[in-house]
């Protein structure tokens, strides 16, 4: 049942995105506003280090449906297309760890939108998931030759009565954005946290 209330709330959290992002892709184009780093004031920094280069793992290849974008899974893992209604790509271990991928257009946003405005979009969606948020700070990040923005999150489940960790990469080519969030409980981080990014930095596009 705990795990059905996460799944739900997940679901509810990722529409809430979309719609916000939508918004947020509307806005920039009517007033062709191109949001700082001064945005993100409200980051800290965390003691917990963010891998910022892709892993040479070795694994099962999963792939998006149309064939474009890949995730390397390490042995225990599988393909989940459930985890978020937008994701491209899912897997998970069996309820936890995480990691989905998103794709965006970027004909969706303004001229000169970034990687960094992508990410700043995330933060009201993760306030209605988690009470009290704390963001870590951001950090460049290279994924087999995409470049972007890379952060950690912590948070209490709205869901449940346990803190989770989040760590979520927006990197980009000439056509499109991709998200890349990977989560587990935040007991578990000592744990998960380099599989977990190992996977997420195994991210490839076609």
């Amino acid at each position: 049942m705990k795990n059905n209330k996460i799944y739900s709330t997940l679901i509810v959290a990722m529409l809430l995105l979309a719609i916000i992002l939508t918004l947020t892709a509307c806005n920039a184009k009517k007033t062709n506003m191109n949001t700082t780093n001064n945005n993100t004031t409200s980051e800290i920094s965390t003691t917990s280090e963010i891998s910022t280069t892709a892993s040479s793992t070795t694994g099962t290849l999963i792939k998006s449906s149309d064939g474009k974008m890949s995730l390397t899974l390490q042995a225990g893992w599988e393909k989940n297309m459930t985890l978020w209604p937008t994701a491209q790509i899912g897997a998970s271990k069996s309820n936890l760890p995480n990691v989905i991928v998103i794709r965006k257009p970027k004909t969706n946003f303004a001229a000169g939108y970034s990687t960094d405005n992508f990410l700043t979009g995330y933060q009201p969606v993760f306030s209605a998931l988690l009470n009290s948020p704390v963001w870590g700070q951001r950090s460049s990040i290279t994924i087999n030759g995409l470049s972007g923005i890379t952060t950690k999150l912590t948070g209490k489940s709205k869901a449940r009565n346990e803190f989770l960790v989040y760590w979520i990469s927006v990197v980009s080519d000439k056509s499109n954005f991709y998200e890349i969030v990977g989560w587990t409980l935040e007991s578990s981080e000592g744990s998960d946290s380099a599989l977990v990014q190992g996977i997420m930095n195994s991210f490839m596009v076609y």
